[in-house]
């Protein structure tokens, strides 16, 4: 059998059997089609976006939770403070199975620990986990304090406004 050329005359399953007339308490499908000239393809905010992996051999650096942990955040401050992960990074770990790794960059983290919010946070997140941010960032993995000292300074060189040269661009 072939379709009908109009979509006003397709009759959904439902309305076929005649339960669309049902009594009063039971619920009913009606479904409407649409005229075939008409695009119901979606598409998702740019916003809404997923983050993208970092590109093997970037040498950028990135921040983990671990880091932004040992620099006093928590899951809740992550998900307060951060906009979502900015990229993500296979997990070394479990390179196979493991979930990808969120990451930021160091200027996202820089401008979210600039806020007075973020201070006030930390100061009452320390003093109630009765602990400082020297005894956060110990570690005995000599690599994991190498990495964090790279964004340690990352975050201190984005917080340095570029000189009036450097906000030209390259001489020509």
């Amino acid at each position: 059998m072939a379709p009908p050329a109009d979509p006003a005359q397709v009759q959904s399953p439902v309305a076929a059997s005649g339960l669309a007339n049902s009594p009063v308490g039971v619920p009913t499908v009606s479904r409407i089609a649409a005229p075939a000239s008409t695009d119901l393809s979606i598409e998702a905010p740019a916003s809404s976006a997923r983050p993208q992996y970092v590109r093997m051999g970037d040498k950028s650096v990135w921040l983990t939770k671990p880091m932004l942990r040992a620099r006093g955040w928590t899951e809740s401050a992550i998900r307060d403070f951060l906009p979502g992960p900015e990229a993500l990074k296979p997990n070394p770990r479990f390179a196979v199975s493991g979930a990808p790794m969120p990451v930021w960059r160091p200027v996202t983290v820089a401008k979210a620990e600039s806020d007075p919010k973020w201070r006030a946070w930390l100061e009452r997140s320390l003093q109630r986990r009765q602990t400082t941010l020297a005894a956060l960032a110990d570690s005995p993995d000599q690599e994991f304090r190498t990495r964090l000292e790279l964004a340690d300074q990352a975050i201190k060189d984005s917080l340095v406004p570029p000189t009036l040269l450097e906000s030209l661009g390259p001489a020509k």
